[in-house]
């Protein structure tokens, strides 16, 4: 008779059964008791919700006609503008003195003079410094 390898593995000894032992039967194993899963509240579905409100309600109130006014238009009777007269200037003595007439002569001249000036000169420019600090020249 042949051998085969499985008969060469050494077999466990099988354990004895306790309620042959003791004569004493085991309680059965402990099964957890099953337990309905509790429901949560589904608030990403309300979230998605009042999105799509939100954004259906602000485009129909941008889309909205306005209403036109059924009243009736309100006439508005206006009396006519009086033109305020001007009060007459009274020079003082100062202004007809001749050194205040010299001092406004002067300044209307050099009004004239500061609105002839040119304040940019394009013949000066800022030099151009060149440091070889590895920056691509443009």
């Amino acid at each position: 008779m042949q051998t085969n390898t499985d008969d060469t593995i050494a077999q466990s000894p099988q354990p004895a059964d306790p309620e042959q032992e003791s004569g004493m039967p085991t309680p059965p194993a402990q099964v957890p008791e099953w337990k309905r899963p509790t429901k949560k509240f589904p608030w990403t579905i309300v979230l998605v919700v009042a999105v799509v409100c939100g954004i259906v309600a602000g485009v129909s109130i941008a889309t909205q006609k306005p209403i036109p006014d059924t009243t009736a238009p309100f006439l508005s009777v206006t009396s006519p503008v009086r033109a305020t007269p001007t009060p007459i200037r009274t020079l003082s003595p100062v202004a007809t003195d001749s050194a205040f007439l010299l001092v406004e002569s002067k300044l209307a001249s050099m009004t004239a003079t500061l609105q002839t000036v040119q304040i940019t000169d394009p013949s000066l420019s800022p030099p151009s410094i060149e440091l070889p600090l590895g920056f691509p020249i443009e």
